[in-house]
């Protein structure tokens, strides 16, 4: 009876351990099959593109895959930081976080040459390009690109800024929004106009808001690329 009765323990625990080590790897089939080789070495080429050194290149990627966000990610954490950039070469400006992560950098023209430091409040978290520009009696348009892009998203749309010499700057004909998104998916997204001309309170204002979820489930975030013009600069920010 006692033979029978170890057995039968012997029985139920070999079925607990088979069912644990079944789980473990079930569970780790899935995580891996989050990301394919295709994708890590996408996030590796955008990286390397950012100046990122290998070691904490493949730190980030291994966050990513966990299902965090990059600090680069989160706006709270431009608020208060000192943002120091080389001003005798535009191209490549960024700003590193704690934790290595960084988000290619531009800021006010008309404060270029006259710093080597920005405080949050001058410095936006994203780049402005102009694809074309012209100009007319009193005023002056840009067809531009705003963009934020970090080694996991690429985000951008394209907008006109319009601004009167000495007054308005006006934001109008924004179209062509895209996102190249490494391991998140695009659940929605919407444009507004927060604020069309610029005035006394300040600049004009549009945004694109989007919402992305990580391939895993495991995060569901909303962010705002916003683009802003006054009659002296032209800036975007993820916020």
């Amino acid at each position: 009876m006692k033979i029978k009765r170890l057995e039968t323990k012997l029985l139920l625990a070999g079925i607990i351990v088979f069912t644990a080590i079944f789980f473990t790897i079930l569970t780790g089939t899935h995580a891996a099959a989050t990301a394919n080789q295709e994708e890590i070495e996408k996030m590796r080429e955008n990286y390397t593109e950012l100046g990122i050194d290998k070691e904490t290149g493949e730190k980030l990627i291994q966050k990513v895959l966990n299902g965090e966000l990059l600090d680069s990610q989160k706006p709270e954490k431009l608020k208060g930081k000192k943002l120091t950039v080389d001003i005798k070469d535009k191209k490549g400006n960024y700003v590193e976080f704690d934790d290595g992560s960084r988000i290619l950098l531009t800021f006010e023209e008309e404060k270029a040459s006259e710093i080597t430091a920005l405080s949050a409040s001058s410095a936006s978290a994203g780049t402005v390009s102009n694809r074309s520009c012209g100009s007319g009696s009193g005023y002056t348009y840009c067809d531009v690109t705003a963009r934020y892009q970090d080694m996991v998203w690429d985000i951008k749309f394209d907008a006109k800024v319009t601004k009167v010499s000495g007054g308005q700057a006006k934001i109008s004909d924004v179209v062509n929004n895209k996102a190249n998104l490494v391991l998140y998916s695009i659940l929605s997204k919407q444009f507004g106009v927060v604020k069309a001309r610029s005035d006394d309170k300040g600049p004009a204002k549009t945004r694109w808001q989007f919402q992305i979820s990580h391939k895993d489930g495991s995060n569901s975030i909303t962010r705002n690329l916003a683009l802003y013009a006054d009659s002296k600069s032209t800036y975007a920010r993820l916020e």
